[in-house]
């Protein structure tokens, strides 16, 4: 309450978790505390290859997914109501130098549908906030982590989001007056349960 009211950082304990306070109980207690302040809790070996590669400064991580309202019971089907839930998108981008920071946004859209409809904006909000922390310049790599589509929507997301993404940046570069460097976009299906 007093975070979302005042702007005032807390850090909720509960009585029982004070009762039984052990080293690894004051650990994530502080590093809950921390990030809230800003913190950092872990860092990466800017020495290893992989992180030179990935986690340079002109690298953004941008992952988002889509969260469904529950399904309708089967008195409210019969009663006729609708879809009048929206759906949560949520997005975060490593947008700062560094990259275990992520910055976050969210947006809502009709109930039940997959497909983003407010990406160009998200995305537009996080390319900004990465050129203000690194001078005015764009990332010159996006590497995208789309969640919780199945591989019937592969196509959606690279036939009309991945485009979107794309005309997003094009008119950040415009706007800022720099050269879109825009590449050929590969997609990998990681995991065993359809995740793009």
């Amino acid at each position: 309450m007093y975070e979302a009211q005042y702007g005032i950082v807390t850090q909720c304990v509960c009585k029982q978790t004070c009762m039984k306070v052990g080293a690894q109980t004051l650990q994530n207690i502080a590093m809950k505390t921390n990030m809230k302040l800003g913190g950092l809790n872990y860092t990466l070996d800017k020495a290893d290859m992989y992180v030179k590669l990935f986690m340079s400064d002109d690298v953004m991580f941008v992952s988002y997914d889509v969260s469904k309202p529950p399904p309708l019971s089967n008195s409210q089907r019969r009663a006729g109501l609708g879809d009048s839930e929206p759906s949560v998108v949520g997005m975060a981008a490593t947008t700062e130098k560094e990259k275990m920071l992520a910055t976050i946004d969210y947006t809502l859209q009709p109930g039940r549908h997959e497909e983003v409809v407010g990406l160009e904006q998200l995305v537009t909000t996080m390319l900004d906030r990465f050129a203000r922390a690194h001078a005015g310049r764009l990332p010159s790599r996006l590497i995208i982590y789309r969640d919780g589509v199945s591989e019937g929507e592969y196509s959606m997301c690279l036939s009309s989001e991945l485009p979107r993404i794309r005309a997003a940046y094009e008119a950040a570069a415009d706007r800022m007056k720099q050269k879109p460097k825009v590449g050929h976009a590969r997609s990998y299906a990681l995991g065993m349960h359809g995740t793009v």
